[in-house]
């Protein structure tokens, strides 16, 4: 066909350009996900039961493929006619004949009856598209109001959805599948997806605009304590509260979730929850029983009230019975100087909820006052761990008066009534004896002091981990000398070593420990009791007053025995103080990771005991500057870790398991975390996480579903990859790979990894938790919702079921898919991926033509074939695009006893049948074709859109043809457009390439009754009103089962949701003026003589099947295969390995099949392939190998021009009809259609019809190249079918058979006969003519058949001198009758003597003829010299006076281009139009495309007599 597409991929534009259909409208949106009703109320006609997972192919027929169960419960029957379900990607899906199931048994077409149910199926029509990971699904009626709207859940492999008892959930999974019939129970509800969120998150809790949310703890009874911190004191005061009425330590599978909202209230009043209900205990400034009020913080030395803080964080719960329903509540007030309330509570089972029996605020005078308490913990043996936080990296500006928060200190000062130690602070706190109502506040000074988030004490009792919440923090670890007493033991940090990469939801970190030191509490608080005292008069500009950054790196040289600050000197220091007053500056100066930045809660839950999860609420600053050990890319939002409990509660790993979403403008996606604070792991391992954040209007409290463990495997090699597209369309992020489960157990692949090998270290992606059914297949990519755009192709987000997903290399990658072991279950390798990895044998997969993005790489044919050889060989069979169908049935159907067939040849009745045809139209016509501007045709058309014919074409909108041609067509599609009829064409959109070069069909059906194909378009060379054009075969099918089989690819082909197709518009109109020629068939279109049925038949659709289909086809021969094609081409470029059209061709006549191949002739002269084809069947497989093939060009004819065709004939019996030219581009690239008959009665009129083109002849066919034409071969006994002669190195063309002296060529050129050695019987031997001419100054030709060629009286022979001499004949046992010669014998025999010539009558003045002739032919060798020769570079001449005298040249003729008018050979003096400029590889001077044709080309033509005109007109509107 030529070049493919040039390829624009702009995503903005595709947007803008996008079918509306394709977009969710906005009231679809405002009605998804967001909204509280998940099923819109519904009466009348309603949506009863949606299988959105077919077991299978989700494109399959009813009952396989997806389908939507009806239900109408009124009183009356309900026309659906135009009705519509269309789902939230905007897919439309009609309700018509084609999906209706029974749709010929209803009563009244379209309507239902009351009480009826009517199943709506996707039939392969390819719009009915629902997720299997949950699906939104509008019923609209025919004016496109939202009937009802239904939304599903996650799908099970087969299993249906019905609706749930709860009008507001998801709908539910099935008892039973019950199309057509009443539901079975559903078998429990959905869990909520209505926000957008992932899978594995769900929102449970949102805040008051403002507020935090902290005090995650989860009792014994499985309530939930949590605070609402610092709201907007406007709206709602900072509250103590518990989440009532749910167990959180045993919470169902699926948790509903609470939807975003809009409301005033809901923004800033109280909290809301998904379940259960949220009781307030206290709230800021309420007056407690034992004195005082809630939050207030009272002066250590008179009591006096401070202030009232509005900062409740940790909570902590001490039972004081058995049952836990009696306790004191402890909540850490968040402030400078902080509170610790105590409220005696205790559970009400009437009311279902707790009571507050009294309360008081704590006096923490005793341990110097507390700064900021923050999160907490638990400890194993029930004591809080209160975390003070102590935001004060530099302790140099303690007492500095002019430091800026220096009032922080003050307040501190206030309280105490002296300045404060500054070592006095950032401790953890032990509340020891909790259970009364005089605890004592203990600071854990072995523990380190810095910005304390939490510590988590592990069941040993001895390991703890503490978090660092400040920026440029560390993360450490402590284990204690004694289980249970946390006085002394020895302190650690972290140092970390990043991944590769730099996404912070992608990347994780080994840790390794390092030591500081050990000590105890007695020891340390010796150490702190020497800074008493000092105060701000103590402060000195320069000057420190407490530990100096020397000292620490004293410390820091001492404690590892080097010079760290390259003084020359290792410092010494003598105790470790540093370590413990000063641990954060201490673990960097040991070389410990300090770039953390706002680390919160570390958690861990001994019922749960897998991981410690750690939360990170904004990714930034030190973590993100490129140096250090952290090198991560910003996440605004935050990122929550976790890390792997090892042997004795160690941890040596750091992973990212939850991330932020994305951040613009100061917030952060709604459906996603954003500040992740405190933590709390729930026993069943789920985890809450809880945000502090100003980047959600409403701070959230998610619950986080981890991936299941990794599963163990089976063994079995069920699990493997079977397509891929490596190339992602641009800008688009949708390149994907799919792995099928082909067993027949579910296989969960939680803990499997897909690794890219590369020539450093693989790149690892480890699935969270993923299971695919049994037969099932997933598709992962980065997009989801750009795939689904594009291709129509239900994805999962592959950075959501996998650590990240793997990185598909363009131009190649090897994948491997690893069990949890480390078994390679299957791997695959492709283009320039390294292919020596286990799992894979031999080389890499071929990529195919370009390669270009869009590109589907399939395990077998895509078809659920599935070789396994581990090798490029299982992915070597077949490739689509994106965006292709996939049509897997074969094709195969039969027509009934009451079908009928009309064979259908042109030039002879093929436009007559046609124009028939289309009279007969009732209903509807959809007609696919290439090219369409035959105004014959078209105005046929017309009038039947005028009878109220509903017509429907999808043409191609890159034909390749000249702007005239195209703008032709554009015409006659705006005139159907313009009378009614709906213009699709098909297209290469702007953001994503056309799954398909070309719709190269010819195909039409009408009322679904009748189906015409055909090899030919719908211009006057392929369908003439004339009767004189193309060779094309058609048939004609009056077969229901034929036309809705074809409807049926149609279908695919017709929706508009496809980027690739696209409804008429001006883009596709004709210039202003253009205008449709009037018609100008005057016959009369008489009905033409069917062949009646049943008939057995395939349907080829290309590129789904065709190859597979031909190749049966050919395989099938026993006896004959006749081919009238267009081309045959020899080589597979666009497909894999070798030729299998070709080879199954070699196989057939190995095993004694004759093979017939009939080519176009038309182009052969330029056309190489055609001769090569030739050359295969005639010299290589007949004469070598000594099969029965024979391969010759068609002859044309008074009516027929040249051979348009691409049919076969198989044994006689068997005929295929239709628009695939015989080669890959066609074959692989192209939407073809075709129809193999099988049918003797029908097969019979194409037989006749190729035995009458087979045995044609004509004066200029030459079909083995050598230059004489089949015709004088025929004539002469010559082989018309091969060139050279056979079993020699030689040609026929330089054989000379009667020994003339002159070779069969030359023969033909002078008109000779190469079988008599004196054509002309004038004696002198053919081999001299040519010489005699030249001495009488005439023309060879003349003279080899003419016996007085200069016409002076006198007989040639008696000029040359011959007339005593009779020439032999080597070829006749003639015996001479003439004298013998005098003379002297020679050895061997005699010769003839000749008188002197000069004593001869006339010799003189044959001399000086001679001579005069010698002048002459002397002058002519200058000029012949000096002439231009014929070809088209040296006599084209441009208006610049270029002369294209070099025959490679690629240049472009110039505008206003004329041929040589000095040249002797000048054909034609028609100017060129002036419509182009140098360098454009088109010739623009005749308007000819150079992809097309050639200089030499149009040289040839011109020198076989063509004008311009001609030339145009047969080469302008070419395919």
């Amino acid at each position: 066909m030529g070049e493919g597409r040039n390829l624009v991929f702009v995503t903005f534009v595709a947007i803008l350009l996008c079918p509306a259909s394709h977009l969710a409208p906005e009231s679809l949106q405002d009605d998804a996900r967001g909204s509280s009703s998940r099923d819109a109320a519904c009466s009348g006609v309603c949506i009863s039961e949606v299988m959105t997972n077919a077991d299978g192919s989700d494109q399959g027929v009813f009952p396989s493929g997806e389908w939507v169960e009806l239900h109408n419960s009124g009183n009356s029957g309900t026309s659906l006619q135009n009705w519509t379900l269309e789902d939230i990607g905007g897919w439309v899906h009609p309700i018509d004949a084609t999906t209706w199931v029974g749709f010929s048994e209803l009563d009244e077409s379209f309507v239902i009856a009351p009480g009826s149910y009517a199943v709506i199926a996707e039939n392969e029509v390819g719009t009915l598209r629902l997720n299997n990971a949950g699906e939104t699904l509008y019923l609209k009626d025919a004016d496109g109001a939202i009937i009802q709207t239904v939304t599903t859940g996650e799908a099970s492999n087969g299993i249906s959805k019905i609706p749930s008892t709860d009008p507001n959930a998801d709908w539910v999974d099935s008892e039973e599948n019950t199309p057509g019939s009443s539901n079975s129970g559903g078998a429990g509800e959905e869990g909520g997806d209505s926000g957008g969120t992932p899978s594995d998150l769900t929102r449970v809790m949102m805040m008051p605009s403002g507020a935090e949310v902290t005090g995650l703890h989860v009792n014994s009874l499985g309530n939930l304590f949590v605070n609402v911190m610092h709201p907007d004191e406007n709206y709602y005061d900072a509250t103590v509260g518990v989440v009532n009425g749910v167990d959180w330590n045993s919470l169902p599978d699926e948790v509903p979730e609470l939807d975003l909202s809009s409301s005033e209230w809901d923004i800033w009043h109280g909290v809301r929850t998904s379940q259960g209900d949220y009781q307030v205990l206290v709230q800021s400034g309420d007056a407690l029983s034992e004195g005082g009020v809630a939050g207030g913080i009272y002066a250590a030395d008179d009591g006096e009230l401070l202030f009232t803080s509005q900062k409740p964080d940790f909570n902590a719960f001490v039972p004081l019975n058995s049952q836990g329903t009696r306790g004191y509540l402890y909540t850490a007030w968040e402030s400078r100087p902080a509170g610790v309330s105590q409220l005696l509570i205790q559970w009400d089972s009437t009311s279902q909820e707790w009571e507050v029996l009294g309360g008081l605020m704590q006096d923490l005078s005793g341990m110097n006052g507390g700064w900021v308490l923050c999160f907490g913990s638990i400890s194993p043996w029930g004591t809080p761990l209160l975390s003070e936080e102590l935001y004060f990296s530099d302790t140099v500006n303690w007492n500095n008066p002019s430091y800026q928060y220096h009032s922080d200190q003050q307040e501190l000062a206030d309280y105490l009534g002296h300045y404060p130690n500054p070592y006095d602070y950032g401790w953890i706190i032990e509340v020891e004896n909790p259970d009364t109502p005089t605890p004592s506040f203990d600071k854990k000074l072995s523990m380190g002091r810095f910005s304390h988030e939490n510590a988590q004490v592990m069941p040993d009792q001895k390991t703890v981990y503490l978090s660092d919440d400040e920026y440029g923090t560390v993360l450490f670890k402590f284990i204690a000398d004694t289980a249970g007493s946390l006085d002394s033991g020895t302190l650690y940090a972290a140092r970390l070593t990043q991944d590769t990469g730099s996404d912070p939801a992608t990347t994780g970190f080994d840790v390794e420990w390092m030591e500081l030191a050990s000590s105890n509490d007695i020891q340390i608080e010796s150490w702190i009791d020497e800074y008493d005292g000092i105060t701000t008069s103590d402060f000195v500009s320069g000057d420190n007053s407490y530990i100096s950054d020397a000292a620490i790196n004293d410390w820091a040289e001492n404690a590892m025995g080097e010079d760290l600050d390259g003084d020359g000197d290792v410092g010494a220091a003598a105790d470790d103080r540093v370590a413990f007053l000063e641990s954060r500056k201490a673990a960097g100066a040991i070389g410990a990771t300090d770039e953390w930045n706002k680390m919160e809660g570390v958690v861990f839950n001994p019922n749960a005991p897998g991981y410690v999860y750690l939360a990170m609420s904004d990714i930034r600053n030190e973590m993100s500057d490129s140096q250090g050990d952290i090198r991560l890319s910003e996440n605004r939002c935050g990122i929550v870790y976790r890390m792997p409990v090892g042997d004795d509660w160690g941890v040596n790993r750091i992973e990212p398991v939850i991330a932020g979403g994305a951040y613009s403008s100061g917030s952060c996606d709604a459906a996603r975390i954003a500040g992740p604070d405190n933590l709390a792991v729930l026993d069943d391992g789920r985890v809450l996480v809880a945000e502090d954040t100003g980047k959600h209007d409403n701070n959230m409290l998610w619950l986080w579903d981890p991936p299941a463990e990794p599963s163990e495997w089976d063994g079995d090699y069920d699990v493997m990859f079977t397509r891929i597209m490596p190339s992602e369309v641009p800008d688009r992020d949708n390149d994907w790979l799919e792995l099928t489960n082909t067993g027949d157990e579910p296989v969960s692949l939680a803990g499997w990894t897909i690794e890219r090998i590369r020539s450093t270290t693989p790149w690892i992606s480890t699935f969270d938790d993923l299971i695919i059914g049994a037969g099932s297949s997933v598709v992962l990519t980065e997009s989801p919702s750009n795939l689904l755009a594009d291709a129509g192709i239900n994805a999962l987000d592959g950075n959501a079921v996998l650590t990240n997903m793997p990185w598909l290399v363009d131009s190649g990658s090897a994948l491997q898919l690893k069990a949890p072991d480390g078994t390679v279950v299957d791997a695959i390798v492709f283009g320039g991926g390294i292919a020596d990895i286990d799992g894979w044998e031999g080389p890499a997969i071929s990529v195919p033509g370009d390669g270009s993005p869009g590109l589907i790489l399939m395990r077998g044919s895509g078809c659920g074939d599935y070789p396994d050889t581990d090798s490029g060989h299982d992915w070597e069979e077949r490739w689509i695009r994106i965006g292709a169908s996939t049509f897997c049935d074969g094709g195969h159907f039969t027509g009934n006893g009451a079908s009928s067939m009309i064979p259908s040849i042109g030039p002879d009745t093929a436009f007559s049948d046609l124009y028939h045809w289309i009279g007969l139209s009732e209903e509807s016509i959809h007609l696919h074709v290439y090219q369409f501007m035959s105004p014959d045709l078209s105005h046929a058309l017309l009038d039947a859109i005028s009878r109220g014919v509903e017509v429907t074409i999808l043409l191609e909108e890159g034909i390749l043809d000249g702007s005239s041609t195209k703008d032709n067509q554009k015409g006659h599609a705006q005139a159907l457009h313009d009378a009614g009829a709906t213009v699709l064409w098909m297209e290469d959109p702007s953001q994503i390439s056309s799954p398909y070069t070309y719709i190269h069909s010819k195909v039409a059906v009408r009322d679904s009754t009748s189906v015409w194909i055909s090899s030919g378009n719908w211009k006057d060379s392929s369908l003439p009103p004339d009767g004189i054009g193309n060779r094309e075969w058609s048939v004609i099918l009056n077969s229901e089962e034929a036309a809705n089989l074809v409807l049926s690819r149609f279908s695919w082909d017709e929706n508009p949701n496809h980027l690739h197709i696209s409804a008429h518009s001006s883009s596709n109109s004709p210039p202003d003026g253009w205008s449709m020629e009037e018609a100008s068939f005057e016959g009369n279109a008489t009905e033409p003589n069917s062949i009646p049925g049943p008939f057995d038949a395939q349907l080829m659709t290309c590129p789904d099947d065709c190859v597979d289909g031909i190749v049966s086809m050919i395989n099938s021969a026993q006896y004959s295969i006749d081919l009238s094609v267009q081309y045959l081409d020899l080589d597979w470029y666009w497909g894999f390995g070798e030729n299998p059209i070709i080879e199954s061709l070699h196989d057939a006549a190995n095993r004694g099949v004759k093979l017939r191949i009939m080519l176009n002739g038309y182009y052969a002269e330029w056309d190489d392939e055609i001769r090569g084809t030739i050359h295969m069947f005639n010299t290589n497989w007949n004469a070598t190998e000594g099969l029965d093939t024979t391969a010759r060009l068609m002859a044309s004819s008074d009516t027929i021009v040249k051979l348009h065709n691409k049919g076969a004939i198989i044994d006689g019996e068997s005929v295929l009809i239709g628009s695939m030219n015989w080669g890959s581009s066609a074959a692989l690239r192209n939407r073809e259609m075709g129809v193999l008959i099988h049918h003797e009665e029908l097969t019979s009129s194409y037989l006749s019809s190729f035995n009458e083109d087979w045995a044609r002849l004509d004066s200029n066919t030459d079909s083995d190249g050598d230059l004489m034409p089949d015709i004088w071969e025929v004539e002469y006994g010559l082989n018309r079918h091969s060139a050279a002669v056979l079993g020699t190195a030689l040609s026929e063309q330089s054989l000379d058979p009667d020994d003339d002296g002159i070779d069969n060529l030359r023969e033909f050129q002078l008109g000779g006969d190469p079988l008599d050695p004196d054509t002309d019987d004038d004696c002198i031997p053919d081999g001299e003519e040519e010489a005699f001419a030249q001495s009488v100054l005439r023309s060879p030709t003349l003279s080899m058949t003419s016996a007085d060629v200069d016409e002076n009286g006198i007989p040639d022979g008696e000029q040359w001198g011959c007339e005593e001499n009779e020439v032999v004949d080597p070829n006749e046992d003639n015996e001479t009758t003439e004298p013998e010669p005098e003379g002297e014998e020679e050895e061997g025999g005699f010769i003839n003597i000749r008188e002197d010539a000069m004593s001869r009558p006339g010799a003189d003045f044959l001399f000086g003829l001679m001579a005069l002739s010698a002048i002459f032919l002397l002058l002519a060798g200058i000029t012949a010299f000096r002439k231009p020769r014929s070809s088209t570079e040296e006599i084209l001449v441009d208006d610049s006076g270029y002369r294209f005298d070099n025959a490679g040249s690629e240049l472009a003729i110039l505008k206003g281009t004329s041929f040589d008018e000095g040249s002797e050979d000048a054909r034609a003096l028609t100017r060129g139009k002036d419509d182009g400029s140098h360098g454009n590889i088109v010739l623009d001077g005749f308007g000819f495309n150079r992809g097309k044709t050639s200089r030499d080309e149009v040289q040839w033509r011109l020198d076989s007599g063509q004008s311009m005109e001609q030339i145009r007109k047969e080469l302008g509107e070419e395919e």
